[in-house]
């Protein structure tokens, strides 16, 4: 099976939405309005980098990622030290997300606690048998992961919005404000929007025409990740019980899910 344009756009949903959707919540300890700017300045700063890999990948369509397109560029020995920055990075957020997964099985089925450890390698196993597997197995495995994932975010915000209510929720909230120096200090967790959407260059190998189905997926992934990103932290700032209770919320997306399902 050669993945089309489509796929790679799957890929990169659920690479950000269906892996690294964890923790954005976090950076609203400065206020509703300072992450807002935070997460418009991180998206306006990932679409500028999806319009300069669409350049680079086009001009070098191979799967090396940052560290292909930093050897050529800057030599061997810088690119082997940014491949091990890329390399660690990937390892770390994966780990992040089976960590955070874990627990949120473990709130949803508490007898699951004291077999955390098990869920761990269940998770990193199963992600690994369908990688194993690749092919048309993976692509359209993905194919459904993607639709799923992108189809509870947007029920999440449409049925959100019944139940928002900024007067409530934000006038007597003293974190709804907005100072500058929070937004650049909170932009690190504003990029749980869309960490990862870079690797899809890692897939140039895998498609027919890498020069034109790269650059296409991953500008239209920053632009949906980017309309999702603003949804969700407007919708679910205005959910009771609020701000506050939000940003230190392990699963936020329960706050509007009358069924609390899983937020990934």
């Amino acid at each position: 099976m050669q993945p089309t344009t489509i796929d790679l756009y799957a890929l990169g949903i659920t690479i950000v939405v269906g892996g690294q959707y964890f923790s954005w919540n976090a950076g609203l300890v400065a206020g509703f309005y300072s992450y807002l700017g935070a997460t418009l300045l991180m998206g306006v700063a990932y679409c500028c980098m999806a319009l300069c890999l669409a350049e680079i990948s086009s001009a070098l369509p191979f799967a090396g990622g940052a560290y292909g397109i930093a050897r050529c560029s800057l030599g061997f020995y810088l690119g082997f030290m940014i491949g091990c920055c890329e390399t660690l990075e990937y390892i770390a957020y994966v780990a992040s997300s089976v960590l955070t997964l874990g627990d949120m099985l473990t709130m949803l089925l508490p007898a699951l606690g004291p077999a955390r450890p098990a869920l761990w390698l269940l998770i990193y196993a199963l992600a690994l048998s369908l990688h194993l597997a690749g092919g048309a197995v993976f692509w359209r495995a993905n194919r459904v992961l993607a639709f799923l994932a992108l189809l509870i975010i947007v029920a999440y915000i449409l049925g959100s919005l019944a139940v928002t209510s900024p007067t409530a929720n934000a006038s007597s909230d003293a974190l709804y404000r907005f100072e500058f120096r929070q937004v650049l200090k909170q932009m690190p967790e504003s990029a749980w929007f869309f960490v990862g959407i870079e690797s899809l260059n890692m897939a140039s190998d895998d498609v027919a025409n890498p020069r034109q189905q790269i650059p296409r997926a991953q500008l239209l992934c920053v632009l949906t990740l980017t309309i999702l990103g603003i949804s969700v932290l407007s919708t679910s700032s205005f959910v009771a019980p609020g701000v506050t209770a939000l940003a230190t919320a392990a699963v936020p997306f329960n706050n509007g899910s009358i069924l609390h399902l899983l937020s990934t």
